[in-house]
């Protein structure tokens, strides 16, 4: 959903950018608040790595995020195209929460937000019924437009193939806090112990899936993605 005036919004986003920026982000989801209000996406922001130092020009429109996700509206400069192919040539992981992480990438952010998500009408995600969801998950993040249950229910791993069974970000949270609540109740410091390392196991893979090692390309390879990055329609 593109916000009124966004052509002239974003000519003027574009223009008030420095001369080295590699991506702007015209719509957003994560941790993007320039005020940094997060809300629960902070936990993710967290978990996933790749956090940046916040920046704010001088007039406020374009920023650097903390810790954004989503590639549903964003602008590349060449030399942002470069540094992806280098750098992120096959992600093991969500795109975007690989892409968005690299730190090698000077990345902004436009505000506030001029293209939102939609979450009714999409296929994409890990659970499509959201009947057994608490009501505070049925809200919708007025900065990003990102739906909170949406978010509950994204993918992160799934074990056993594509049948098998699926873990999604509302799972792991949920198990992780149960089982804390447990062991701490029962005081075993066993219980505290394995639910501290079965914590620490899911953040540390999560962590393994968003590293991104640098391709190491032939010549002829680097020669044919030159020529298809200047064919690409771009913003110098």
């Amino acid at each position: 959903v593109l916000e009124p005036d966004f052509s002239s919004r974003l000519r003027e986003a574009l223009a008030n950018l420095p001369s080295d920026w590699d991506v702007l982000l015209i719509g957003a989801i994560g941790c993007v608040h320039p005020s940094g209000s997060y809300g629960p996406a902070w936990l993710h922001g967290l978990v996933s790595g790749g956090t940046r130092r916040i920046r704010h020009l001088d007039d406020g429109k374009v920023h650097v995020p903390w810790r954004p996700f989503g590639t549903h509206a964003y602008a590349v400069s060449v030399r942002g195209a470069d540094k992806l192919l280098t750098y992120c040539p096959r992600a093991n992981f969500h795109v975007d929460v690989v892409a968005w992480g690299l730190r090698e990438l000077r990345l902004w952010c436009v505000h506030p937000l001029l293209a939102k998500q939609t979450h009714a009408d999409t296929t994409i995600g890990g659970i499509a019924d959201k009947v057994w969801l608490p009501s505070f998950l049925m809200k919708t993040d007025e900065y990003t437009g990102v739906s909170f249950a949406w978010a509950w229910n994204a993918p992160l791993l799934q074990i056993g193939g594509p049948k098998g069974f699926l873990i999604t970000s509302g799972r792991a949270f949920s198990s992780c806090v149960f089982s804390l609540v447990v062991a701490i109740l029962l005081r075993s410091p066993f219980l505290i112990a394995l639910v501290s390392g079965y914590i620490s196991m899911l953040a540390a893979v999560l962590r393994i899936l968003t590293w991104q090692p640098i391709a190491i390309q032939t010549p002829s390879e680097a020669n044919a993605e030159q020529a298809n990055a200047s064919a690409a329609i771009l913003i110098p």
